[in-house]
């Protein structure tokens, strides 16, 4: 790990700062007491009342008028008990005024210990740093007194009145509508299979339990397809007004009426069927001036709640410009408002800017470049989660690797193979198969935790060199093109941090430059919000695929403002939410399609094929929050990178102490412990606890100060107070989970204090956003000359039983396919009727195991009345003999993508007739023990062949010279040299030459006997003429003629040998190998 750092700076962060100094978490009551059912909600023994005068101690809590304005901002009914007290109210019940201590004892220690944005708690700022050290790299830090606030309605609160407003016929009639493009028909209704939490359906999905992690997943919800909700659907694909839809339905429909129509038309709206513009995009900077501006066109008489509304947005921006600290009673009064409005217990949303500037020297970046790099290289080397990976394997079973299936079509459960395996937005059909642990990636972890126990050492070291890291560290593999690495800074001051005296603790990151800050995008200076925006913005190169930012709504409406982030992109992917789809910058997911690729899947615009990655700036939890539809296209434009991770323990994670893990300078990994079963026990009394604790604390060798959570979700504490350890059993009684670590001082071995404002050291962290050095070379599976586009087809196509063709699968283990296809198959064929002009069989493996698929084409009547009973005798021969297991009739869906078209398909499968034809005397003869040819050089011999045949010129007897050539030359070209599997050519060279010839017109010694000669022969003359029929399609082929010839190939090799991507790419090798000898040796013999 040597040389140049894989990932650099760009001059640009974020610090993330508690508001209150290090100092005032110890600001808190000595016996705040505990309450073990308030904790738990189960009884507990009885507890000593604790606090002497909780109200005294609640009013010192509560001196601070920030402290008193900030628990206002995030949590109102707690404010309201402070606000009793203060005022000498005597009505607060003393358990109510209990756990209002504890729970203003836990803000304030927020307040100071965590650097999470939350309301007024803590905020943000820039920060800068050079990229290259110089003479005057020195750090400089300023906090000032003007913090400012940016403060907009909750989401939640904000879409509910929407919602009860939009649903008017007098207010719908001036809002623009579009269909929702989620929609599909299904069975005579409309469907829309995904419909977030709203006001309407009451709880959120994450407060229903569902028996899979305590959450609910969402559901469908449906209306007739009727004629009125057809016609909706095709005039509003556009956005158009609501008076102007009214009026083109009651043109089209007999009989409507306009009461009618709006009846529908709302029914529509609150089923969210058809969406408004009323509704402020995730994008929207200021989401409440949207819903004003997007209302204005309203007669009063219709909305006379606009006015409020004003009047709302008027002192909201009153309130933002007050003083941090001296708002309250503002801010008491607009949430009243907003209340009286629509009544909800937190009705707006605060956050934070610091008055704080930063510049940190360039040493400081460099440190956490070189982290990352380091974290990267050790993470796990998938690149793509293993339901990705399941889902790609049924996509290319069900469509063939060249098609483009749209997006709604593939997510769909009824037409397409529905979600991935563990979506649950909606719930897919599947379930998601337990993840097999890496045993060495996990017996090499707990090997560096047990030996650190046993040394007595309280941190493990590495490095480059370190056995464990040789053991797991991988240079391979596609790296984020940028991420951002998210640490807290460890500096005794700025002087120090100058010198170069600091630590970084990893606090976490992402994959993803924005994924952090895209919350916090709006309240970044214009300076700092354009750089981050040109950092994730890159223009891409013709060849690259098009960023997009996906817009949504997440499922839990009271996550939409961690969803409301700038937009950074300048293409927009709406997800269930209103946009125009001829806007330009907006990209319509209809509009959208799936293609599978080598070793994924991909995403690429329906019309062009140009390749899609689509990204979001939060990070919302994909699996609850985020709409199939959504989650599934940004986790293909994730597949094929990967993945950045921080410090994961693995296996190791389930014991109850892991030590500190150290990369330079920098604490990848703080020392943890998990509590013993009997601290999270509520029925012991808190003076057992205590001595319980205390017991464990010493063996355990637990520091004073700990960091009590999880992840960056937690406070830290110093449990020398006894306030402080009232608090931790709060907390682990509470959580039930909750992990204790070291703080980061500590961890890093030096003093937090380089960010300094007027009353003492606040705790920070910064969030670095960094980039490849060098760009990441994509690869490029096949030349771009050999993948032609071709738009996805519509949905009929697919043969149905009863037709003119017959397609059975035979289930069977795939060590018994050999005597079915060379004993019992050439048994049925014999019996065809006249009328069967073709028929083709394929090996093929799905959920259900590994199956031979025989289809036949004839007449309807034919195969129904002649063939159906004859292969109804045959099977059932063979079940009883024990060979078959399932037998199922199944539809036929031609590949027309990946042979060239409709056009071509019936020449391509007179291809496979001839071949299965070759490929079953092979396997005849071979089962017999006539042919002793190893079957990977049988298997080249085919290829060697087919190449020669497709490259003749459709006459009976290919020509000789040029056309000879073409095809040792496409082996040549388009097999890439494999030199682990060109040794076995070697190994075997004078045989191979013997049997593989791509010059010669005969099979020669690979096909002996006339039979077999003969169907040589005749496959030659079927591939001639499908190439030659290519040919004279030219452009109005669907796939370009190499790209034919490599699935001829593979799918020869499937019927001979089977799904063996080893024997397939030793036959290649092999079949390229014997291509360069015979043109190396005419060569020279001119």
């Amino acid at each position: 790990m040597s040389g140049e750092c894989l990932f650099r700076g760009v001059g640009i962060g974020v610090v993330r700062a508690p508001v209150l100094p290090m100092c005032r978490a110890a600001e808190v009551p000595a016996d705040l007491g505990t309450d073990p059912e308030e904790a738990t909600g189960r009884p507990g023994p009885p507890e000593p009342a604790g606090l002497p005068d909780p109200a005294a101690s609640l009013r010192t809590l509560a001196t601070d008028p920030l402290v008193r304005e900030a628990v206002l901002a995030s949590h109102p009914a707690l404010a309201a008990v402070v606000r009793q007290v203060l005022d000498g109210s005597p009505d607060v019940n003393p358990a109510r005024l209990r756990r209002a201590v504890r729970a203003l004892a836990s803000h304030r220690l927020r307040m100071s210990t965590r650097a999470t944005p939350f309301g007024l708690m803590a905020g943000v700022a820039p920060v800068r740093y050079d990229t290259e050290r110089d003479a005057a790299d020195a750090a400089k830090v300023r906090w000032g007194g003007a913090h400012t606030r940016r403060v907009r309605p909750d989401v939640e609160w904000l879409i509910e009145l929407v919602s009860a407003w939009e649903r008017r016929p007098g207010v719908l009639a001036h809002l623009r509508v579009v269909v929702n493009g989620l929609c599909t028909e299904r069975g005579g209704r409309l469907v829309l299979p995904y419909v977030p939490q709203s006001a309407r359906e009451g709880r959120p999905p994450g407060d229903a339990p569902d028996g899979a992690g305590g959450r609910r997943a969402l559901q469908e919800v449906s209306v007739r397809n009727t004629l009125v909700v057809q016609a909706v659907r095709q005039l509003a694909r556009r956005p158009l007004r609501g008076a102007e839809l009214v009026g083109a339905l009651l043109l089209r429909i007999p009989g409507a009426t306009e009461q009618s129509v709006y009846g529908t038309l709302s029914e529509l709206v609150a089923k969210e069927i058809l969406l408004t513009e009323a509704r402020p995009p995730s994008t929207a900077a200021d989401p409440l001036r949207h819903v004003v501006r997007s209302c204005a066109d309203v007669p009063p008489t219709h909305l006379p709640e606009l006015a409020e509304l004003r009047l709302i947005q008027a002192e909201l921006t009153s309130y933002a410009t007050r003083p941090v600290g001296s708002g309250a009673s503002s801010l008491e009064q607009v949430g009243d408002r907003m209340r009286r409005l629509r009544d909800r217990p937190v009705p707006l949303h605060v956050e934070l800017a610091l008055d704080v500037e930063v510049r940190l020297p360039a040493a400081v970046v460099e440190e956490a470049a070189r982290a990352a790099e380091f974290l990267w290289r050790l993470s796990p080397p998938e690149s793509a989660p293993d339901h990705l990976r399941e889902y790609r394997e049924a996509f290319v079973a069900r469509y063939g690797t060249d098609r483009v299936v749209p997006v709604t079509e593939v997510l769909d459960p009824d037409v397409g193979l529905g979600a991935p395996a563990g979506y649950r937005c909606p719930a897919g059909t599947g379930h998601a198969q337990a993840t097999p642990g890496d045993p060495e990636r996990d017996r090499a972890l707990a090997e560096l935790a047990q030996q650190a126990l046993l040394s007595g050492a309280s941190e493990v070291v590495l490095d480059p060199d370190h056995p464990a890291v040789r053991r797991l560290a991988r240079a391979d593999g596609r790296p984020p093109a940028t991420l951002e690495l998210n640490a807290q800074l460890l500096a005794a001051s700025c002087e120090a941090l100058s010198d170069g005296d600091f630590g970084l603790v990893v606090v976490g990151g992402t994959g993803q430059a924005g994924a952090l800050l895209g919350r916090s995008g709006h309240l970044l200076d214009d300076r700092t919000a354009a750089e981050l925006a040109a950092l994730v913005r890159e223009e891409p190169a013709p060849e690259e695929p098009w960023r997009a930012q996906v817009a949504l709504r997440p499922g839990r409406a009271r996550l939409g403002n961690m969803a409301q982030v700038p937009q950074w992109l300048d293409r927009l992917l709406p997800v269930g939410c209103f946009a125009d789809p001829d806007d330009p910058g907006v990209l319509d997911l209809r509009g959208l399609a799936v293609r599978a690729e080598p070793d994924r899947l991909s995403l690429v615009d329906s019309a062009t094929g140009r390749r899609i990655d689509p990204a979001v700036f939060h990070v919302l939890t994909p699996q609850w929050d985020l709409p199939d539809a959504a989650r599934f296209v940004c986790e293909l434009a994730e597949s094929g990178v990967r993945r950045w991770r921080a410090w994961d323990w693995g296996g190791a994670g389930v014991l109850p102490y892991l030590p500190r893990v150290r990369y330079g300078r920098t604490v990848l990994a703080p020392a943890r412990w998990r509590p013993a079963p009997e601290l999270l026990d509520v029925r012991l009394p808190f003076a057992d606890w205590r001595d319980a604790w205390q017991r464990w604390r010493e063996g355990w060798r637990v520091p004073e100060r700990v960091w009590v959570g999880q992840r960056d979700r937690g406070v830290q504490l110093d449990l020398s107070l006894p306030g402080h350890l009232a608090l931790l059993r709060h907390e682990l009684l509470r959580s039930g989970q909750a992990e204790l670590r070291e703080v980061a001082a500590d961890a890093a071995g030096r003093p937090d204090g380089w960010l300094r404002g007027p009353g003492g050291a606040h705790h920070a962290e910064v969030v670095f956003p960094l980039r490849l050095t060098r760009p990441a070379e994509r690869p490029e599976p096949q030349p771009p000359a050999s993948r032609r586009h071709v738009p996805p087809r519509p949905r009929p196509g697919v043969h149905l039983p009863g037709g003119e063709w017959l397609s059975t699968a035979w289930y069977a283990p795939a060590a018994r396919h050999e005597e079915l296809l060379a004993v019992h198959l050439p048994a049925l064929v014999d019996q065809l009727p006249a009328e069967v002009d073709r028929w083709f069989f394929l090996r093929h493996r799905d959920a259900h195991g590994p199956r031979l698929v025989l289809r036949f084409h004839a007449p309807p009547e034919v195969l129904a009345g002649k063939l159906l009973p004859r292969l109804h005798d045959t099977t059932g021969r063979l079940r009883d003999g024990g060979l078959l297991g399932r037998v199922v009739c199944d539809g036929y869906d031609p590949e027309w993508e990946r042979y060239g078209g409709p056009e071509a398909i019936a020449a391509a499968e007179r291809v496979f007739h001839a071949d299965s034809v070759t490929v079953l005397e092979h396997l005849r003869r071979g089962y017999a023990r006539q042919e002793g040819v190893e079957p990977p050089l049988l298997a080249a011999a085919g290829f060697a062949d087919l190449a020669r045949a497709f490259h003749a010129d459709g006459a009976a007897a290919p020509a000789p010279g040029r056309e000879d050539r073409a095809g040792a030359d496409w082996l040549l070209r388009s097999v890439p040299r494999d030199d682990g599997a060109y040794r076995a050519f070697r190994e075997r060279r004078r045989h191979v030459l013997s049997l593989v010839d791509p010059y010669r017109d005969d099979p020669g010694p690979a096909a002996g006997g006339h039979v077999l000669r003969t169907a040589w022969a005749r496959r030659a003359r079927q591939v001639s003429a499908y190439r030659h029929l290519l040919r004279k399609l030219g452009e109005r082929a669907w796939s370009h003629p190499d790209r034919v010839l490599h699935a001829l190939l593979h799918m020869h090799h499937n019927r001979l040998i089977g799904i063996d991507g080893d024997s397939e790419r030793l036959a290649r090798a092999v079949a390229r190998g014997a291509a360069q000898a015979h043109t190396d040796r005419r060569r020279q013999s001119r």
